[in-house]
C-alpha cells in the first residue's frame, strides 16, 4: 500500500508541476508576446524562482487560460502548502511521542557498555601524571 500510495504521490506531483510550467509558459507569452518555445524554455527558470515565478504562473492562469484568482493562488499555493503541513505534523508528532513517551535517561553501566573508550571512564575527571618528565633547560 505504501509504494502505490509513494507512485501516485510522485505521479501527481509532476502532474501538478506540468501545470504550473504551462502555466508560467502561457502568462510569459500573454504578459510579453514572446513565442511559446522561448516562453517555455524561460517558464523552466522561473518555476524554481521563488516569488517572480508564481505571480507570472499566476498571471497565465488568470488571463490567459481564464481562471479565477482563487484557482491560481490554489494552483501555485499547494505546493508551498503541503511541505509547511509535512513539517507542521512531524513536528506535532515528534512533540506528542515525546509527551505520551519519555525516555528513562541512561544509567552509567550503560552508557559504558555501549562505548569502547579503550579503559577511559567519562564520569571522572583525568588525573595528573604522577611523574612528569623535567623539562631540560637549554
Amino acid at each position: 500500500m505504501r509504494g502505490t500510495l509513494l507512485v501516485v504521490g510522485i505521479v501527481l506531483y509532476l502532474v501538478l508541476g506540468l501545470i504550473q510550467l504551462l502555466a508560467i509558459s502561457a502568462g510569459i507569452v500573454g504578459w510579453l508576446g514572446v513565442p511559446s518555445l522561448l516562453a517555455g524554455f524561460v517558464a523552466l527558470f522561473l518555476a524554481y524562482t521563488p516569488i517572480v515565478g508564481p505571480i507570472v504562473g499566476s498571471f497565465g492562469a488568470i488571463k490567459v487560460w481564464g481562471w479565477s484568482v482563487w484557482s491560481a493562488v490554489g494552483l501555485f499555493g499547494i505546493s508551498f502548502l503541503i511541505p509547511f503541513a509535512l513539517a507542521l505534523s512531524e513536528g506535532v508528532a515528534e512533540k506528542w511521542s515525546a509527551w505520551r513517551a519519555p525516555t528513562p535517561a541512561p544509567s552509567k553501566e550503560e552508557d559504558a557498555s555501549e562505548l569502547d573508550l579503550g579503559g577511559i571512564d567519562l564520569y571522572e575527571p583525568p588525573t595528573e601524571p604522577t611523574n612528569p618528565r623535567p623539562r631540560q633547560r637549554t
